[in-house]
Order: C-alpha cells, then structure tokens, then sequence
C-alpha cells in the first residue's frame, strides 16, 4: 500500500475531475480579486481627480481604506489559499489509496 502511496504523482492528480473543478474555483477567484484590486487601485483614483477641492479629503479616505483594503484581500486570499492546499491534500490522500 504504501509503494502505490510513493508512486502516485502530480500528474496522476491532474487527471482527476474533482481537482481540475478544485482549480477552476481558484483561478476565478484569482479573476475576481484581481479584479477588484484593479478596481480599487488603477480606476478609482481617477473619479477621485473629477472632485476638484473635495479631492484632498477623499485622498486621505482613500489612502486609509487601501491599506485596509490591502490587507483585508491579502488575509482572504492567506485563508482562500490555506484551504485550498487541505482540499488537494485530501485528493492526494484519496487518490493515493
């Protein structure tokens, strides 16, 4: 039992459907935070400029929630990606058997 264990590889694991489904999920939500982060960082910048003197009291709003938000999609992604690993883990351990 433990030889079939040794001998069953990443590319035995690429066959199967459930882990491609595993690898749709995260490449969406890759797409979607990405997203969000061009969203926040790239566009919303340039609807602050159209305020005129407004501007530099939504600038200082801006700064302080992007360091939020920053940190805020960086533990999301931490905890997205921490049970992602378990749930090929678990496929590994059910394929190897």
């Amino acid at each position: 039992m433990e030889e079939k264990a040794e001998t069953y590889s990443y590319h035995s694991l690429q066959q199967d459907q459930a882990f491609r489904r595993l690898l749709r999920r995260k490449s969406l939500f890759r797409l979607v935070i990405t997203s969000c982060l061009l969203v926040f960082y790239l566009f919303f910048p340039l609807l602050l400029t159209n305020l005129g003197e407004l501007f530099v009291m939504f600038s200082w709003i801006y700064l302080f929630s992007l360091f939020i938000f920053t940190w805020l999609l960086g533990y999301i992604y931490w905890r997205y990606a921490k049970a992602f690993e378990q749930k090929v883990q678990e496929l590994y351990d059910e394929n190897a058997r």
